[in-house]
């Protein structure tokens, strides 16, 4: 669990709650950005009951799990992104996100309270391992291809070939490269690779 900019779960009443995982909040790492919070992180997933122009695919929390799998090899870390209670996720916040996720909803609400959408998560992904993602269960060799690597090479290709970094297709590339699957990030690893 990391927080950023936080320290309510130190307080007595944060321990009550968190009855019977009181160790969860005792190895809380803490970070002053979310960008330090995130820098270690492949693949990101932002949380998000609001429908934003900065992101045009949400993806039902239901079908997480198996879009992770989809990924294969191709991640390592990944982060699930939860807003504040009362805001969510600044638009700076969503644009660091490679996807983003959101529970379905009969009828349209502004948001969910935070801890229950926590819950909704965590149970939806409650059958999700990195063993079933990383079957070898070893660490990636340099072959191995890693969808954060992948994402950084396009952006500098998408810069050298003059696209601005606020161009909204820029910014669409990087979005659609987080849904591809591991086996279409090996292909377009390998023929970047070529080039």
């Amino acid at each position: 669990l990391r927080i950023v900019n936080s320290d309510k779960f130190r307080h007595e009443k944060a321990f009550k709650l968190a009855y019977g995982s009181q160790d969860i909040l005792e190895n809380v790492e803490v970070f002053s950005k979310i960008e330090e919070s995130l820098a270690d992180m492949d693949f990101v997933v932002g949380t998000s009951s609001k429908k934003r122009r900065l992101k045009y695919d949400y993806y039902p929390c239901s079908e997480l799990t198996k879009f992770l799998l989809n990924k294969n090899e191709s991640i390592k870390n990944i982060a699930i992104v939860f807003g504040r209670e009362d805001k969510g996720l600044k638009n700076t916040e969503i644009q660091l996100c490679d996807i983003i996720s959101s529970i379905p909803m009969k009828n349209s609400y502004p948001s969910l309270n935070l801890a229950q959408s926590v819950m909704i998560f965590a149970y939806c992904l409650s059958s999700f391992s990195f063993k079933q993602l990383n079957a070898k269960n070893m660490p990636a060799t340099a072959d191995e291809v890693q969808l954060s690597v992948l994402k950084k090479n396009i952006a500098l290709l998408l810069q050298k070939v003059g696209f601005s970094l606020k161009s909204s297709i820029y910014k669409r590339i990087l979005e659609r490269l987080g849904a591809l699957s591991d086996i279409d990030a090996h292909l377009l690893y390998s023929s970047y690779n070529k080039t």
